[in-house]
């Protein structure tokens, strides 16, 4: 289960981030997802992040469907030539199968995408050079005693603290209605690029 997020950004971009279980193991969400997108939440002032999913939906040809058809019935049943379908059938029509029930492909696959929420109950800002950040990231993937001493230097020498979001919930209607699903992750490390400080010669 998803357990930590540390995303390497900066003000309005992702640039790579890694999902870890409770051990520090990484996590893979399925097949179907492509990657994280973010938002400004501006009830809390302060980065959503949404998982996009890709999803293939059935649904009915539009092409297949007569434009003078309502459901399985004509519209046309004033005139003499009126038949009803034999999926709903009267034994005052004669019974045959409509021209859309008889077509081999009523649906067609369309290709959309789909969101899942991430909600953080407590959040690490971190800010550090870019070229460090980098480093840190890699380094945070592959060694377990790196990711420990990464979280106790940031907390005891940046003095950076964890800030409690549990009640910091987004109400924002149109978050609500497009998200599929939410997911609770207890960690959230941000890590904020600063541009590189160039070591200048002052005396020269």
């Amino acid at each position: 289960m998803a357990h930590l997020l540390v995303c390497l950004r900066n003000d309005t971009t992702i640039v790579e981030h890694g999902i870890y279980s409770r051990d520090l193991a990484p996590v893979k969400f399925d097949d179907t997802a492509v990657g994280l997108a973010l938002r400004h939440d501006p009830c809390f002032d302060r980065s959503q992040y949404f998982v996009i999913c890709k999803r293939t939906l059935h649904v009915t040809n539009p092409s297949n469907k007569p434009s003078l058809w309502h459901g399985s019935v004509p519209n046309v049943v004033n005139s003499s030539n009126a038949v009803r379908c034999t999926c709903d059938s009267e034994p005052s029509y004669m019974l045959q199968k409509c021209d859309f029930c008889s077509m081999k492909v009523k649906t067609v696959e369309v290709h959309t995408v789909s969101f899942i929420q991430l909600q953080a109950e407590y959040l690490l800002n971190v800010c550090l050079p870019v070229h460090v950040a980098g480093y840190c990231l890699e380094a945070f993937t592959s060694s377990q005693v790196f990711r420990t001493n990464f979280i106790n230097f940031v907390r005891c020498r940046l003095k950076c603290k964890w800030m409690d979001c549990r009640d910091q919930i987004c109400h924002c209607k149109n978050v609500h209605e497009s998200v599929e699903l939410k997911l609770t992750i207890p960690r959230l490390i941000q890590v904020f690029m600063q541009p590189k400080e160039e070591n200048v010669c002052l005396a020269w």
